[in-house]
């Protein structure tokens, strides 16, 4: 999967000229949590709710939609804006995007090509793929159970949905807490390939139903 199939094509932007109030009332209308910056169709900057926190006194509300414009929020945009921008590219793994959120711990990425903004990926679009990866919203059982080192999990999963007749969905692998992990999506329940599972020495973890 790549950056370009989850991300958000259709991007609120802000113009660096912009007064804050502008950045501050539209995440606020919409609750988000940043805006890029864009001159023309290149991304100059992004706005953050920590930026206009930082940029406005304790007692302070920036995000209200009530009440009257402070001084602070009148200021042009440029004054508050983050310029040293982590990005992506279209073209870029989803999962190498995926690291740089949580290895930043920022919450989203401007997709950037040629300089030009054309996109946005933030931590609900991973997640949205995650759901999709796994099969989520489809009727089926879900198998979870722990394999070897360097072990060929297609060859077992593909021998033994072919012994059980299991229409097989997808197969992920992973590592976690030191061991490593699989998980097979079936279109429906195999009792007796889970107990194959277990005799041939693989520890099942869950069996989880989907209707």
């Amino acid at each position: 999967m790549l950056v370009a199939e989850w991300m958000i094509r259709e991007v609120l932007t802000v113009g660096p000229e912009d007064k804050v109030q502008v950045a501050a009332h539209l995440l606020g209308k919409r609750r988000i949590r940043q805006v890029p910056v864009v001159e023309g169709d290149c991304l100059v900057g992004l706005v953050t709710k920590s930026d206009l926190l930082r940029a406005c006194p304790p007692d302070l509300n920036p995000f209200s939609l009530i009440g009257s414009v402070a001084t602070e929020l009148a200021h042009p945009i440029r004054d508050i804006m983050t310029t040293d921008i982590i990005t992506a590219r279209p073209e870029s793994p989803l999962e190498e995007a995926a690291h740089q959120l949580i290895d930043r711990r920022i919450n989203a990425l401007p997709v950037v090509a040629n300089l030009q903004l054309v996109g946005i990926l933030t931590g609900s679009d991973i997640s949205r793929a995650l759901l999709a990866a796994l099969g989520a919203g489809t009727p089926g059982v879900r198998i979870t159970f722990d394999v070897a080192d360097h072990e060929d999990v297609f060859a077992l999963v593909s021998a033994l949905a072919a012994k059980h007749e299991a229409r097989v969905h997808n197969v992920t692998t992973f590592e976690q807490g030191g061991h490593h992990v699989a998980i097979v999506r079936l279109d429906e329940e195999r009792a007796a390939m889970v107990e194959e599972l277990w005799q041939s020495g693989h520890r099942v973890s869950s069996v989880a139903r989907f209707r």
